[in-house]
């Protein structure tokens, strides 16, 4: 295992990027194996659900009372699986979200950058993924590759979803999300329904994108002022 560990560290800085970036590639892929088992879980599920509706509509041997009863025990069930589903999605992008907070953090420790809160007011003793990408570059969010969708709606979509916050403040979210191009998401009621697959495989894609970008600021700021500390030094 040791020698497993060696040999990713070594290709990871041959090719010049940090081990946890490197290794970022086979996390996104196993978060995009991951959405689309669940999603062809329930899919296959709700396949059979319809395709058994379909036979017992069709079917003028069953007699009506007894056909009533056996179309709505399977909408029922057609029902339970669609919340099932949705539940699911909700759940990605607060796994998604979180893994990137902290694979920055990870950059950040990597690469010794100083981590400070974005507010200088703030008294909160813990570190979150804003204070991570200010810390990086203070100027993020026109620096760094989908920095506004991670950084703001998606913050506060998974915040939302974490603590149920106002409906009222996560419609405008929302419509910057749909803004930005991620269009399969939309409230109902008070129930925040991502539509499809696409949604999430757009903001892994958008983490993916930031976290990339935030590393090779890390590592220019990292060996910038190393060079500089370097420097100064040698002319003392």
């Amino acid at each position: 295992m040791r020698g497993q560990q060696d040999y990713r560290n070594y290709m990871a800085f041959a090719k010049g990027r940090s081990c946890v970036v490197a290794e970022l590639d086979i996390l996104r892929e196993a978060l995009e194996n991951m959405i689309n088992s669940i999603e062809n879980r329930f899919q296959n599920n709700l396949d059979f659900l319809k395709a058994r509706i379909f036979d017992i509509e069709h079917d003028q041997s069953i007699p009506y009372e007894e056909k009533d009863s056996q179309l709505r025990s399977l909408y029922d069930e057609i029902e339970k699986h669609t919340c099932q589903l949705h539940h699911s999605r909700n759940k990605l992008v607060i796994c998604i979200y979180s893994i990137c907070e902290a694979t920055l953090a990870s950059i950040c420790a990597d690469y010794k950058i100083n981590v400070k809160h974005e507010d200088q007011h703030n008294k909160k003793k813990d570190f979150y993924l804003t204070d991570y990408l200010f810390s990086i570059d203070n100027d993020y969010l026109e620096k760094l590759a989908d920095a506004h969708i991670v950084s703001l709606p998606l913050r506060e979509l998974r915040n939302h979803l974490t603590h149920s916050s106002s409906t009222k403040n996560i419609f405008k979210h929302i419509a910057d999300l749909n803004n930005n191009g991620l269009n399969d998401i939309t409230l109902f009621g008070d129930q925040v329904i991502i539509r499809s697959k696409d949604f999430l495989t757009s903001i892994l894609n958008c983490c993916y994108n930031l976290l990339n970008d935030a590393e090779t600021i890390a590592k220019q700021k990292f060996f910038s002022e190393r060079m500089s500390s370097e420097n100064d030094t040698t002319n003392k």
